[in-house]
């Protein structure tokens, strides 16, 4: 779980970088440009070089400018299932610790609903969850303050 928060900060922190770069060239690309509009309006370049010059820095600030929500959303979206994981990872918790005061019947029920496969090596026991209860779920669960069950 450890290793899963240190990868999900890192990649977070990644995005949120590419965004604050995409902002500092954003301004950079607009000061040209206002630069390049005061040089047409004192008459120190002419209409040609001023589209040579501006053209290509509004090509890049549109491109700049359409990549950043693209970027907002997949740290929304990232933030989003980080917050899925969490509940899913209280829920289960929740369930460990109310573990012992389960009766067979909802332990058995849990393992069915919650594991797809166990795979046990000389060495090693690998858990593949195959279903995660949506937030509605766990809710209830929760206010139920019963063992997960789905129906």
């Amino acid at each position: 779980m450890d290793a899963y928060f240190a990868a999900f900060c890192s990649q977070l922190d990644q995005k949120k970088a590419q965004i604050e770069s995409l902002r500092i060239r954003e301004n950079e690309i607009q000061a040209q440009i206002d630069r390049i509009y005061e040089l047409y309006f004192n008459n120190q370049i002419g209409t040609e070089g001023f589209g040579d010059r501006v053209n290509p820095l509004e090509g890049e600030i549109r491109a700049t400018r359409q990549l950043l929500p693209e970027l907002e959303s997949e740290i929304e979206l990232m933030n989003v299932q980080f917050e899925r994981r969490n509940a899913i990872v209280n829920h289960f918790r929740s369930q460990l610790e109310r573990w012992s005061d389960l009766s067979s019947d909802e332990k058995r029920k849990i393992v069915e609903q919650t594991v797809e496969s166990l795979e046990v090596g000389p060495e090693s026991v690998t858990i593949a969850l195959g279903y995660l209860p949506n937030s509605y779920e766990l809710m209830a669960s929760k206010q139920r303050g019963d063992a997960y069950s789905a129906s």
